[in-house]
């Protein structure tokens, strides 16, 4: 490396950034408060120190690109990058505090981290390294150096300087600024890493926190297995008696030395998540006097079948005479996004409403209520995606212990179908008896019955719940979700986790149905979209709780 001199404060960079003060200094950059002069805003301003190093500069500009498209909560936002005088910088989001190796001694000694508060972070450790494995990247140098948690409780995973963008590539630089402690021997011996790498290096950084202490190195395991014919890594439970011999054992294959033999990133999601959610109840009622109910990790069919579609499609050409026709598309079949099935594993636990948001929950924490049909009972509606995100925002101000977002759209689907296969969660057909809907406009598949059509909302609860008992998830107001809309929903993630990547950012997914539309666009299955800023008086939405590290 080359020599360094760190910038002095009030530097201004690209005329825009005026530097405060230094944070932190590493081995492979520096990082600063500062200000954004146009916005006032402060921001972190990280510097690189490799000078002329080809692989370590490309490295940085690989960090740089991956977070500027990366869009999660457990990772830094990025706002800019740049070079200027010999040197490149990040401009990104500034996390507050202290990182988990901060405590540490110059033996890695610390105080061992509560168990609750470990198997949280855990599952928000593997919850993020879901959802970067879904979009085909390892970070490689998971470390506590490299982790934080804010003050409300959201773990931060930071520096991708080692990062690589696809599970396949290959590059020097990960052997350059991996840390060896944690990092797994296919990794030292530049011998290729897959997701298994990443897993390794997290439970690697569970252990220590655990411990107190840092785990034996791979290389040191391997030279000590083939002196001493025996592995120095001690179950962490005999170095932390409170931990559960389920944890230890998970921690333990983990850390194998060799790759195939360690769980998958949503096995060991799954593993803490449950170990951690068994302390937590059923239900619970917020601070705001919101019912949650907890919904469990699982396995489920989203989406619907074509032989379902197909008969559709034949019983409304038969309406209209044409069924010798199979070549006349029929309204159903152009609105048919969720073809084929697919089998999607939700590996993590989530609590999610009982109910749609109501508009007395509503006023609680935003004075002007959007609603077009008017009444506490009812579910706010005349909501944008950005407004639901704004009364999300205030809710999580709140601080009560958890933290609160908009479902996945797989997240609602499963939510929805409560264990079902059918077309609803009530079975293959939906009456003005079970959910609020349009039963004036005849669904297909209901053998010639019409039903009700109350043309408005109706308050929430008013009809049985689904088996998980959540209400409402027919009809009634449509329901936002988080996901950007993707036409495709086979390029959705695999693991249940909200699309944020890919698509036109503009256009947020709806689900659920509402009180003006038939049943068919009312079934578990049905996915719907519309512009983020889109206001209508049948748009609503329900909130996502998970419980927060302490």
């Amino acid at each position: 490396m080359i020599g360094f001199s760190p910038l002095v404060a009030e530097t201004i960079l690209q005329n825009r950034y005026k530097i405060h003060n230094l944070l932190g200094k590493g081995g492979m950059g520096a990082v600063y408060l500062a200000e954004h002069l146009l916005s006032g805003d402060e921001v972190a301003v990280k510097q690189t120190f490799y000078g002329d190093h080809k692989e370590l500069s490309e490295a940085f500009y690989n960090e740089a690109k991956l977070l500027a498209r990366l869009k999660h909560l457990a990772l830094p936002k990025v706002t800019d990058y740049f070079a200027e005088n010999n040197s490149q910088f990040l401009v990104m989001e500034l996390i507050h505090g202290d990182d988990l190796g901060s405590s540490f001694d110059y033996n890695g000694k610390c105080e061992p981290m509560p168990l609750e508060d470990a198997l949280k972070m855990s599952e928000q450790l593997f919850e993020t390294l879901a959802y970067l494995h879904s979009q085909n990247i390892l970070h490689r140098d998971l470390k506590p150096a490299n982790l934080k948690i804010t003050t409300n409780g959201q773990l931060k995973v930071l520096d991708f300087g080692a990062a690589k963008g696809s599970l396949t590539e290959t590059t020097v630089y990960s052997v350059l600024v991996c840390s060896p402690a944690y990092a797994p021997p296919e990794q030292i011996h530049q011998i290729g890493t897959t997701e298994r790498s990443d897993v390794f290096s997290a439970a690697a950084t569970i252990y220590h926190l655990l411990a107190g202490e840092p785990p034996p190195s791979a290389p040191k395991r391997e030279n000590i297995i083939r002196t001493k014919k025996f592995d120095p890594l001690r179950p962490i439970n005999e170095l932390n008696t409170k931990v559960p011999s389920s944890i230890s054992e998970a921690l333990q294959k983990a850390m194998s030395l060799e790759a195939e033999n360690r769980f998958s990133t949503a096995e060991m999601l799954q593993k803490f998540q449950t170990k951690y959610l068994s302390k937590h109840r059923n239900t619970f009622t917020n601070s705001s006097k919101m019912e949650f109910v907890l919904i469990r990790a699982g396995q489920f069919q989203m989406g619907d079948v074509e032989d379902v579609i197909d008969k559709i499609a034949e019983t409304r050409r038969k309406q209209w005479g044409f069924d010798e026709y199979e070549d006349i598309v029929v309204p159903e079949m152009l609105y048919s996004r969720e073809l084929p099935a697919r089998i999607i594993e939700i590996p993590y636990s989530f609590y999610i409403g009982k109910f749609s948001v109501t508009q007395a929950e509503w006023r609680t924490l935003i004075t002007n209520n959007p609603s077009f049909i008017q009444g506490d009972t009812l579910p706010v509606d005349g909501v944008s995606w950005f407004a639901a995100q704004k009364f999300i925002e205030q809710l999580n101000k709140r601080n009560d212990g958890y933290f609160y977002r908009l479902p996945s759209e797989a997240e609602w689907e499963y939510a929805c179908r409560a264990g079902t296969t059918t077309e609803f969660a009530f079975g293959d057909n939906l009456n003005a008896n079970q959910a609020n809907f349009n039963g004036k406009d005849l669904y297909v598949l209901s053998k010639g019955e019409k039903s009700g059509y109350r043309k408005r909302t109706t308050p929430v609860g008013s009809f049985e719940p689904n088996a998980w008992g959540l209400y409402d998830m027919h009809g009634n107001v449509w329901e936002w979700c988080e996901d950007i809309f993707l036409k495709d929903f086979q390029l959705l993630p695999k693991n249940g986790l909200a699309n944020l990547s890919y698509g036109d950012e503009n256009l947020r997914v709806l689900r659920g149905g509402s009180w003006g539309v038939n049943a068919f666009s009312c079934r578990s299955a049905y996915r719907s979209y519309a512009k983020s800023d889109t206001t209508r008086n049948c748009n609503g939405f329900r909130v996502v709780a998970v419980p927060k590290i302490k």
